[in-house]
């Protein structure tokens, strides 16, 4: 019978995070965001009625608890069995990220979904997902030490994963503000990361690398089905919609989360 170590639960901690990003997609995506107009507890319950939109907000709060709780047995787990203190730092971060994401989402519904408060949650969402996968690199590796290493082949990834970053920041504001200029910004720089993801494939001939340029022709492609409605006449059902946005919102974390580990692999030794 397998046991679950400290490794292997930080895997399950950045899986579990992902669906939890996922969650939070469909919440925006349904427009279920105000569906619970109260805050921590909905409607003064904590298990309310699953029905309509209250399914996915009540839900995506259901499934932060976990994550919250799994964050936090992680990080106490990390002080007392791991000898690599910095990394016990990181879990610790990992902590104060899930609690200050936890107020950012209670602030979205009591403030009514204010853009700026919106767009912070969704950011630090995928920066506590960023985070997991780290300490999941560091974990399942036996070296007692690391040290960073600056070169050709490590600086491509990470310069892929910043332009990223920023690009789920443009996302995040296109889909709670909708400017023009968030569109175009985000369409930029998803360019700029596809050509240099094609470059990174070429150079490294990583599996890494082949899977990040898959998931950007998977993620150009679902991009374009969700900006096309508001331009063209494009007959979408609600439900593919919503799943067309949500998949974009998932396969650009995967995306992020694949950079974040090809940089890690390239840029530390052991």
């Amino acid at each position: 019978m397998s046991v679950l170590t400290l490794p292997r639960f930080s895997i399950l901690t950045a899986a579990s995070t992902f669906f939890l990003l996922i969650a939070g997609a469909l919440v925006t995506s349904t427009g279920s965001g105000l569906a619970v107009p109260d805050w921590p507890l909905s409607f003064g319950q904590y298990f309310p009625p699953m029905e309509g939109g209250v399914f996915y907000e009540h839900g995506h709060r259901m499934i932060a608890g976990i994550v919250g709780v799994m964050t936090f047995v992680l990080g106490a787990w990390l002080w007392v069995s791991e000898k690599r203190r910095w990394i016990c730092w990181l879990g610790t971060a990992a902590v104060v990220a899930v609690a200050a994401q936890a107020l950012l989402g209670g602030l979205t519904v009591l403030m009514r979904l204010p853009p700026q408060v919106s767009i912070a949650h969704a950011v630090l969402a995928q920066t506590f997902f960023c985070l997991t996968i780290a300490m999941a690199f560091f974990m399942n590796n036996d070296s007692i030490a690391f040290s960073f290493k600056t070169n050709a082949q490590g600086v491509l990834p990470l310069s892929i994963t910043a332009i990223l970053y920023v690009q789920l920041i443009l996302g995040a504001g296109l889909r709670h503000i909708g400017s023009s200029v968030f569109l175009v910004s985000h369409i930029s720089t998803a360019s700029l990361v596809t050509v240099l993801s094609f470059i990174f494939l070429f150079k490294s001939r990583r599996p890494l690398a082949l899977a990040m340029v898959l998931l950007i022709c998977m993620q150009i492609g679902l991009g374009l089905l969700s900006v096309f409605p508001a331009f063209v006449p494009l007959d979408l059902s609600w439900s593919v919609r919503t799943a067309v946005i949500t998949s974009h919102v998932a396969v650009g974390a995967l995306l992020l989360a694949a950079s974040l580990y090809s940089t890690l692999q390239c840029m530390v030794t052991k």
